[in-house]
């Protein structure tokens, strides 16, 4: 789990080495929480937008928030780091990934917003159509050992297919009786 968590750790390891000593969870935790606000930024504007729904985030809040968490990593890397270049490269890598990520959480979720939405309207239309066009389908239908064919009407009623208007009653183990 702790690798999991740890992903930009092992990237900062393997491009600048033994010159930084950074916080091992801090810069992956980052990135994940700029892709959660862009999340965010993105399912609100979409819920604003189609359903009237007041949780569009404020774009000023957003950026303040970006510039917030980025300060905070580029602190971190001039503080970590033992080179003044490692401490102005880091963070601008790290920018760049912060606006990608934010990018990808904004696109993602009105993607899955998006998807989950026509996934509903699907089942709706689909249980709307079965519950009026799927009336006949639903009927049970009957061979008598007479040869007559019967229809569920109702609950427990049954009809003569062939328009005789002969009625039949369930009365339970699979027997109907003529009323």
């Amino acid at each position: 789990m702790k690798e999991a968590i740890a992903w930009f750790y092992t990237i900062d390891k393997k491009l600048w080495g033994d010159k930084i000593e950074t916080n091992p969870y801090f810069a992956t935790l980052s990135i994940l929480f700029v892709a959660l606000v862009g999340a965010c930024s993105g399912a609100g504007r979409i819920f604003y937008e189609w359903f009237d729904w007041d949780v569009a985030t404020n774009n000023v809040a957003m950026a303040y928030l970006f510039i917030l968490i980025w300060g905070m990593n580029l602190c971190e890397s001039i503080v970590a780091s033992k080179s003044a270049w490692i401490g102005l490269w880091r963070p601008l890598l790290m920018l760049l990934i912060f606006a990608l990520v934010f990018a990808f959480g904004f696109i993602a979720s009105v993607v899955v917003i998006f998807l989950v939405t026509a996934w509903v309207v699907l089942m709706l239309a689909g249980a709307l159509l079965s519950g009026l066009g799927g009336g006949n389908s639903k009927k049970k239908r009957y061979s008598l050992n007479d040869g007559t064919e019967v229809e569920e009407e109702s609950d427990g009623v049954y009809r003569d297919v062939s328009g005789s208007g002969r009625t039949f009653r369930d009365v339970g183990g699979g027997r109907v009786r003529e009323d």
